[in-house]
């Protein structure tokens, strides 16, 4: 998902990106933000559609260690 626009990201579409934290920056995304490795979500979304999220930005395991991907916070 890291560097790809919100739109192409295949995020669940009961989930609402509400605020992208990136560093000290808030974000009020559209759909061609962009996500990068440590980005901070702010969501909307019902139990179905975070537990997918999350799935869906899930670390990945074989990434070099610091690499993390977007992250949703509840």
């Amino acid at each position: 998902v890291d560097d790809r626009a919100l739109v192409e990201a295949a995020l669940p579409r009961e989930a609402l990106v509400v605020v992208i934290q990136r560093g000290p920056q808030q974000l009020v995304p559209t759909g061609s933000t962009r996500l990068r490795a440590g980005d901070r979500l702010l969501v909307l979304a019902d139990d179905d559609a975070l537990g997918a999220l999350r799935a869906r930005l899930r670390p990945d395991t074989t990434s070099p260690e610091g690499d993390r991907p977007p992250t949703a916070d509840t």
